[in-house]
């Protein structure tokens, strides 16, 4: 597979698809021409997919890259490539190390170990990028967290789909659409535009973005998005649009989806709101300079568009923060501004705990993170690579918070670093429960009309009844095994594995009941994990009702094995 890009280089793909798309295919470039050594992809366009505007829109952004020092977290267009027809085929973009999503990071409880230090050396990376690609004059539009890599080895984030890139021509006064924006991240002026025009030209409801008159994507609209998914990672991956009235019950409020939830102003913090989650922190436990931006993101940017904060506002408000925190004693994921009397991200948790009916462990999580630095952060020169911070080791219980260590100087732009932690049983880990203490099960009514939310929330539910029967038969070891020494041991660990999974299904349902903004996109992530736990009970299943399926007797060490490779 041979390829010309635009000044006559040459590129040879390897003919195993790397991924595939609605748009197109990715290949490695195998070679090019130029004997340059970077690793490259190329995406090859789909029949009617390579239209001209598409060329002049990628042509464009191969004459004026940004700054070249975040190229390498740009999925960025280095050269259009045709066929030996001269037939617009696709273009080359840098090889990035992609293992994860931004979505995943959002995921509470978390389903990858985390610390808050880096979620916020996560959010400095994402705003760095921003401010040199708004620099060259560009706007991103459609800021899918799907749209957004994370390599995991470093905490380095990745932006894909630059193809559908807002794109203005200065030389022929022509603007090159984004024509798509994800649920919840379309800023409320430009959610108002779309629907005058819907309301004149119904016809274009399903094209609202590629129809309604310029303008539509702005840096304005790129800094509110920016907003939302700096408040994620702050906030245990929540949106800021779950506010409900103070004065109303989180199972009564309804927020909203989406769109909806921004098109009411149900932003949480404005005055008589609350969020609906209690996983959420309060805003006083954050940097004033921090909430100040938020508010000017949400409220004041809501009249003034302008006022919102802009990616090197956040990236300083951030960088503060960061020399503020102090580590959690009992809990090493945690950071938090040394203001506050006691850890807010473990009240956070106990409020979910509560909520959710989970029993809290007999000692603190003794979850470790990652040894060595955070994330390398790229930004400006001042930029330097900061230590993650460590606690010294702590009585359970002592409420002793630590300074972080003192950040060490580093190159920036490096792309070098620890290895994140990956996901454990570890997480979310209670005492097995009793027969007589059921799982709770979420009552909260059904909020979102979609039959296929409706049947996760009937399977959810069905797992949630077998997890319950399933952990009191675990835990009553039969006469035939009992003189197995260590089947308390196993018993445990199963239990451990199986409800780390049952408990996301089981906040899964909560979020789609309460109308959580993102909750069709959290449905496809967690059917997953329902799948996962359907497979681990019935393998639990099995072996109590059949004995002779584990060899005679139920073998808690052969059934272990046999979940722990699902």
């Amino acid at each position: 597979m041979r390829y010309t890009g635009l000044s006559g280089t040459n590129y040879t793909l390897d003919p195993n698809q790397i991924n595939a798309g609605g748009e197109g295919v990715i290949y490695s470039v195998a070679s090019d021409s130029s004997g340059s050594s970077d690793k490259k992809v190329a995406k090859i366009y789909m029949s009617g997919i390579a239209t001209k505007e598409l060329e002049e829109k990628l042509t464009i952004m191969v004459n004026r890259p940004p700054n070249s020092k975040v190229l390498s977290q740009v999925a960025w267009p280095l050269d259009v490539i045709y066929d030996n027809n001269r037939k617009f085929q696709g273009f080359i973009m840098p090889h990035l190390n992609i293992n994860s999503l931004l979505s995943d990071v959002y995921k509470y409880p978390a389903k990858i170990n985390v610390t808050y230090f880096q979620k916020v050396g996560v959010a400095k990376n994402i705003c760095a990028v921003i401010s040199e690609v708004h620099k060259a004059g560009y706007v991103f539009g459609d800021f899918n967290p799907l749209n957004i890599g994370l390599d995991k080895n470093t905490g380095l984030v990745s932006f894909l789909d630059t193809d559908t890139y807002h794109v203005f021509d200065q030389s022929k006064g022509k603007w090159y659409r984004c024509n798509v924006c994800a649920a919840g991240y379309a800023a409320p002026e430009l959610l108002k535009r779309c629907s005058d025009h819907v309301a004149n030209n119904p016809n274009d409801k399903n094209n609202v973005y590629a129809k309604t008159p310029i303008p539509t994507f702005e840096v304005e609209t790129d800094n509110f998005a920016l907003a939302v998914h700096i408040f994620k990672l702050l906030m245990n991956g929540y949106t800021p649009y779950g506010g409900i009235i103070e004065t109303v019950s989180a199972s009564q409020g309804s927020p909203g989806i989406g769109d909806a939830a921004v098109r009411r102003d149900n932003y949480c913090f404005k005055p008589g709101f609350k969020h609906q989650s209690t996983a959420i922190l309060p805003l006083s436990a954050l940097p004033q300079d921090v909430s100040v931006l938020f508010t000017r993101a949400f409220i004041d940017g809501r009249s003034n568009p302008k006022m919102r904060p802009t990616a090197a506002d956040w990236f300083n408000a951030l960088d503060k923060f960061e020399k503020l925190m102090v580590t959690c004693a009992g809990n090493q994921l945690h950071q938090y501004d040394g203001k506050n009397a006691s850890c807010p991200l473990c009240e956070a948790d106990a409020r979910y705990n509560a909520v959710m009916g989970i029993q809290p462990s007999v000692a603190p999580m003794t979850q470790t993170p990652f040894s060595g630095t955070s994330p390398p952060v790229v930004g400006t020169p001042s930029a330097t690579v900061k230590k993650n911070p460590h606690p010294p080791q702590t009585a359970p219980n002592v409420p002793v918070r630590t300074k972080p260590q003192s950040p060490q100087p580093a190159p920036i732009y490096v792309r070098s670093g620890p290895k994140w932690g990956t996901p454990s049983p570890q997480v979310k880990v209670i005492p097995a429960q009793s027969s007589a203490t059921p799982l709770r099960v979420p009552t909260v009514p059904l909020n979102v009309n979609d039959k296929a939310v409706m049947d996760f929330q009937t399977k959810t539910l069905n797992v949630l009844e077998r997890m319950r029967k399933t952990l009191a038969y675990v835990n009553t070891p039969s006469q035939s095994n009992s003189t197995l020494t260590n089947v308390s041991f196993y018993s445990a660990e199963i239990t451990k594995i199986m409800k780390m999974h049952v408990d996301l299904l089981e906040h899964a349902l909560i979020l789609f009941n309460a109308g959580e903004v993102d909750g069709r996109e959290m449905m496809k992530a967690y059917s997953q994990d329902l799948s996962k736990a359907d497979k681990m009970l019935h393998v639990a299943e099995k072996a109590i009702k059949n004995p002779s399926y584990t060899g005679g007797s139920v073998d808690m060490e052969v059934v272990l094995r046999q979940i722990q490779s699902i």
